[in-house]
């Protein structure tokens, strides 16, 4: 798994923004809308744009391209449907925040968490690499809906002031 970081080559770092993309392989164009992004942002950079340079100035953007290297294998090898890593979890469920026991029959299931809360390498690396970074911003980036998702999406309960903001 790679992580790609861009921030301005001087300037004060303040803030830190982590971005996660093609956590669910079958999500083919997060991956494409993450390197349409850093292409647009380095060039941008490259440019001189006055509002780039400022904006890297006080941010590190880090940017997982492929959050599930092993699902995207499948998708590359013609599953074009696949949500799970190589190990048929859903790692976007393979957290520890509302982490639950799946039973023997959900192993067969699209969104299998795992055997335990970190159990897959992919999230393992995630994990650690938000316990390094520390980012003030974290979006995992998906497709197939038109919705902004805030913590924890587990629920329908709105949690966050922000999302009564949004919906009304």
């Amino acid at each position: 798994m790679y992580t790609l970081m861009i921030t301005a080559p001087e300037g004060t770092v303040k803030h830190r923004t982590l971005l996660f993309f093609g956590e669910h392989p079958r999500e083919m164009i997060s991956v494409e809308l993450g390197a349409h992004f850093l292409k647009q942002l380095c060039d941008k950079l490259l440019m001189g744009d006055a509002q780039t340079i400022s904006l890297l100035r006080a941010h590190e953007i880090y940017l997982v391209p492929i959050a599930n290297p092993s699902g995207r294998s499948l998708l590359e090898g013609g599953d074009l449907c696949v949500r799970s890593n190589a190990a048929g979890v859903d790692i976007n469920r393979n957290w520890d925040i509302e982490w639950r026991q799946g039973d023997e029959g959900d192993k067969f299931t699209q969104t299998f968490p795992g055997d335990a809360p970190f159990s897959e390498e992919e999230t393992r690396a995630l994990r650690d690499l938000m316990q390094e970074v520390k980012p003030q911003l974290f979006i995992s980036i998906h497709s197939g809906q038109a919705a902004i998702l805030t913590p924890y999406a587990y629920t329908a309960e709105q949690r966050n002031p922000f999302c009564n903001a949004v919906n009304s």
